[in-house]
């Protein structure tokens, strides 16, 4: 309960592009409503394409894109959590212990408009280790597009924790190659120029 408290608390003004008070707390919480333009606080890292803006209190990533990642700048985490609300997203995705675009953890996020490859699954967990990717858990939720849900992916002690809406749906045992520190951040996907991924709130906590 106090670690989702703290991660609403931080992910209201966190940072990607666009909040009228982005914030950090003293503990390491922050939190980014993109009420106003943030994307200076942010830097892209892409496999390949991409655009990410903020308007009208959204954070959007667009287009053709692969694996395209806007971190926080500054941040830097070995146990804590990063969270998002979101009403819409083809793959969207959250990303904790960024080290480089070749190493990270990252929760992939999806609506249930997203694409059949996906197979309805909502969520899926993975470690990106040398480039490579590892898929640790996969699951399916009620996600109609455009209504908003809250997405949060933790790093515990030994093990990442996947939350919908404020409940914890798995806990999975963290890979011994996990990076063991980095940024956090957020990831789209796009298979073609009309997929998007809207963030409306990001919130995250550095010191879990």
């Amino acid at each position: 309960m106090r670690n989702c408290l703290r991660l609403a608390a931080a992910l209201s003004c966190a940072a990607l592009t666009g909040c009228s008070s982005s914030s950090t707390g003293s503990d390491g919480t922050g939190s980014d409503p993109f009420t106003s333009n943030t994307i200076g606080k942010y830097q892209a890292f892409t496999d390949g394409g991409g655009t990410w803006s903020v308007a009208n209190g959204v954070l959007s990533g667009r287009g053709t894109a692969e694996h395209n990642v806007l971190v926080r700048t500054g941040t830097r985490m070995k146990t804590g959590w990063v969270e998002a609300k979101s009403d819409a997203a083809d793959d969207g995705g959250l990303v904790l212990r960024f080290v480089d675009n070749q190493n990270y953890v990252l929760l992939a996020f999806r609506d249930d408009a997203q694409s059949p490859w996906f197979y309805g699954n909502n969520l899926a967990l993975y470690t990106r280790v040398g480039g490579d990717f590892d898929e640790l858990a996969s699951l399916n939720v009620a996600w109609p597009r455009g209504t908003p849900h809250t997405v949060r992916l933790e790093a515990g002690d030994g093990e990442l924790l996947i939350y919908f809406d404020g409940t914890l749906l798995e806990a999975v045992p963290m890979p011994a190659d996990t990076p063991a520190e980095g940024a956090i951040g957020v990831r789209h996907y796009g298979e073609d120029p009309a997929w998007t991924t809207r963030i409306d709130e990001l919130r995250w906590d550095l010191d879990g």
